[in-house]
């Protein structure tokens, strides 16, 4: 059992090292975003203001690794089709049970067509809309009023992302935490890339406040390119609440969600203009029978 600790804490501390290669390497903010906005339908719903709020479903880990499902044969499968159908994502979640410490799986599948590429497509012949004037704009490589793309030159490429998301619970100092190590592999238009990163998840109760805190991308989540390329993201802090309001003559709860999402959390250098994105989400629950959900995402 012993042997099975360390190797566990030394696979964690080799990856950890593994992206410190990258410090002087491009710095980007959504090179992970497939993490951030793939989920299951309840936690879509609750527009992903689930950092601190568990519910048993495979997908929970997503928001906050310390989240482990308690049904161990639970198979869980989600699809999604956005604007017509041009972006199509899907989850499948699972857990490993073979171990002392259960394994939450989760993998992601992100394909985007049809995508239309322009670089080669521009008439670049000025504001006035015609070849060899020499009027303002004609031949400065950048689209002006009255130019236009020709479409018999335009191309299109796609994009396709593979995720896979494993989450397990330790113990740090005595304290219950979530451990994630992620893996992408990232597919666009000739171009290819791949990637490790890691998550950790941690929550506390105090009264009917359930705070949870999440720190993704830590120290940063590095993406080689088959160029040579290589991105790393910056980290992202993720804190969360749920206020529980229970009646005792009457089979109704109610679950009031929030999520702060700390962006440009970066170790290596503090970024001055830190975003704050913001999530609520309502849930109400009659008798484990019927659900009513709302909820705000800013992503969307």
């Amino acid at each position: 059992m012993k042997l099975k600790s360390n190797l566990k804490y030394n696979t964690i501390i080799i990856l950890l090292l593994f992206q410190k290669v990258f410090t002087n390497n491009l710095w980007v903010n959504h090179g992970w975003e497939i993490f951030d906005y793939i989920s299951d339908a309840r936690s879509s719903s609750l527009a992903n203001a689930t950092t601190a709020f568990k519910y048993n479903e495979p997908g929970a880990s997503l928001n906050n690794p310390i989240f482990l499902s308690s049904s161990k044969d639970n198979l869980s499968l989600t699809h999604q089709s956005r604007f017509a159908g041009l972006i199509n994502n899907d989850l499948l979640g699972f857990q490993i049970n073979r171990y002392k410490t259960p394994i939450q799986i989760n993998v992601l599948y992100q394909g985007i067509g049809q995508i239309p590429d322009t670089r080669n497509a521009l008439l670049d012949w000025g504001n006035d809309g015609q070849f060899d004037t020499n009027d303002p704009g004609e031949g400065n490589g950048i689209l002006d009023e009255g130019e236009r793309l020709d479409k018999n030159k335009l191309t299109f490429f796609s994009q396709q992302q593979i995720g896979a998301h494993a989450a397990f619970k330790t113990k740090i100092l005595n304290k219950n935490v979530g451990i994630a190590v992620k893996f992408l592999n990232h597919y666009l238009g000739n171009s290819s890339a791949l990637g490790v990163g890691i998550d950790f998840g941690y929550i506390s109760k105090i009264g009917n406040f359930e705070i949870a805190s999440v720190v993704k991308n830590i120290p940063a989540s590095g993406l080689i390119w088959s160029n040579g390329d290589i991105e790393k993201s910056i980290a992202k802090l993720s804190i969360g609440s749920n206020y529980k309001i229970k009646f005792d003559n009457y089979p109704i709860e109610f679950d009031l969600l929030s999520k702060l999402d700390f962006n440009s959390f970066n170790l290596y250098k503090i970024d001055k203009n830190i975003k704050i994105e913001k999530c609520f989400a309502f849930e109400g629950n009659l008798n484990d029978k019927l659900y009513i959900r709302l909820g705000k995402d800013v992503f969307f």
